[in-house]
């Protein structure tokens, strides 16, 4: 019984979904036979049905007191009750995702009030869904949904006979579905981008990329500009997005122009749209800035960052976990910016937004990263020292960050054998895309001088390293070497 679908799908319910289920499943209008005893047998065992009194022979004998379990009719009844009542909570979910999604329920609403002809409350019920369709969004889902609100009122102004509303809804309708569909296919750039550096995946061609060869987006943004389209600035935010995304450039200009067209449109953006754009933005500028003679911007980053977290949009939705590889780019930005302040306001406040089962190791991991960035090297190690480098990042940042403390504690032995183990990682390693590869090679070559020339204690051997990374845009962690190249 532990093992089941059903046991899998109830261990999902909150408590109070769970008083909610037992209405659901109790209601005469879902009962093909009744299955309000079962769940109440089951219900005792919620949320972990981990108790081992839950077999099916103690099921059984809950539901039919005196008689045996153990043939195949008793079986078979079993896995017959068990799989309705797994049906009838998947029809629950379908409930629950219609109470939050409440412009799909007025639509339904709305087309049955209209097929039966009751055109007066059909007009008491639109008044939210007009105030819906009216209100501005670049949202992909709303527009979809608005979409389908749209359509409502097309069949409703055509059994009114008022074709000039209806025209003008039909119209709505198109444009709500042209400009979810161009917002998809802008953004789609980004999702290939973290596929392919991100996880290293090989991606195929497809009627995004092609039909994005064909749109002279420039131009059609400037005519919805003209023309004072609503829809012109969440174009241009996403086509500027797009431009991030496959840039094969480290543009300086196209992230202080993605930045200022955040300013100027905060006021429209929902808080996903924050979420997508803000995090996109600073990712980029984390890249773009991450060579040594561009440590002046990186506050920059640091601002977007601070932005996402005092508006609330750190994550898509309420409902989700802190991202693992967002949160580690905010304490790294935080770190190499100096603000050791918001760094830790950020280790004590939101790692335990973080998804459970990252949050023990993120912990070591950070709190080695902001002992890092005071200087109290031994503290760092000792975090660090309890770390699972299970995730492919911290593999990299690991060893990374332990060089780093090693080479200030003086421990040079230790340095020289983290520095082969890195190397012989990043050699072997599929995880990551050849670009990430390439800036922590460039670590290793760097690193490994900046150690001969530390045993040499050569002013001019270091100022010719020092000019060899000022040349090499890409590099991990290039500030941090050529100051101890400038220390030598």
């Amino acid at each position: 019984m532990k093992n089941t679908k059903l046991v899998e799908i109830l261990m999902t319910f909150s408590e109070d979904e769970m008083k909610d289920l037992k209405k659901f499943v109790e209601s005469p209008y879902h009962r093909k036979r009744d299955l309000g005893d079962l769940f109440n047998v089951l219900r005792q065992f919620h949320p972990g049905f981990d108790d081992a009194k839950l077999t099916n022979e103690y099921v059984f004998s809950r539901l039919f007191p005196g008689k045996k379990f153990g043939d195949r009719k008793s079986d078979s009844l079993l896995k017959t009750l068990t799989s309705e009542l797994f049906s009838l909570c998947k029809e629950f979910l379908i409930q629950l995702g219609l109470r939050e999604k409440e412009n799909y329920r007025t639509y339904f609403l709305l087309g049955q009030l209209r097929k039966r002809k009751l055109l007066p409350e059909f007009m008491r019920e639109a008044g939210p869904a007009l105030e819906f369709i009216e209100k501005d969004t670049g949202n992909n889902f709303d527009l979809i949904e608005k979409s389908y609100l749209c359509s409502a009122f097309v069949e409703y102004y055509i059994d009114t006979n008022e074709f000039d509303k209806c025209y003008e809804m039909i119209i709505r309708q198109h444009e709500n579905v042209l400009a979810s569909a161009l917002i998809s296919m802008l953004r789609f750039s980004s999702q290939q981008t973290a596929a392919e550096d991100g996880y290293n995946l090989t991606t195929r061609k497809n009627l995004n990329q092609s039909l994005m060869k064909h749109i002279d987006a420039e131009s059609f943004i400037e005519e919805l500009r003209h023309d004072g389209s609503r829809y012109a600035p969440y174009m241009e935010i996403n086509y500027t997005g797009h431009l991030v995304h496959t840039s094969k450039q480290n543009d300086r200009s196209l992230f202080f122009r993605m930045k200022k067209l955040l300013d100027e449109s905060r006021g429209i953006l929902s808080k996903q749209e924050m979420y997508i754009f803000y995090s996109m933005t600073a990712a980029y500028g984390n890249k773009i800035f991450s060579g040594a003679n561009e440590t002046r911007h990186r506050d920059k980053v640091l601002e977007l960052y601070k932005i996402m977290i005092n508006e609330d949009a750190y994550k898509f939705s309420p409902e989700d976990h802190f991202q693992i590889g967002l949160f580690r780019s905010m304490l790294i930005s935080s770190r190499v910016a100096g603000d050791f302040e918001w760094m830790k306001m950020l280790i004590d406040n939101y790692l335990k937004e973080l998804h459970p089962k990252y949050a023990d190791n993120m912990r070591s991991y950070a709190m080695g990263q902001y002992y890092f960035g005071i200087r109290e090297y031994g503290k760092a190690l000792e975090s660090l020292a309890v770390l699972r480098s299970d995730y492919f990042l911290y593999k990299k940042d690991l060893k990374n960050l332990q060089f780093r403390i090693y080479y200030s504690l003086g421990y040079i032995e230790e340095a020289y054998s983290v520095l082969e183990s890195l190397k012989k990682y990043l050699s072997g390693t599929e995880d990551l895309s050849p670009d990430m590869r390439k800036i922590s090679n460039n670590f290793v070559k760097f690193a490994g001088e900046l150690l001969k020339v530390r045993d040499k204690g050569s002013r001019k051997d270091a100022e010719y390293v020092k000019a060899k990374i000022l040349a090499e845009p890409e590099t991990e962690s290039a500030d941090w070497i050529i100051e101890k190249l400038d220390e030598i």
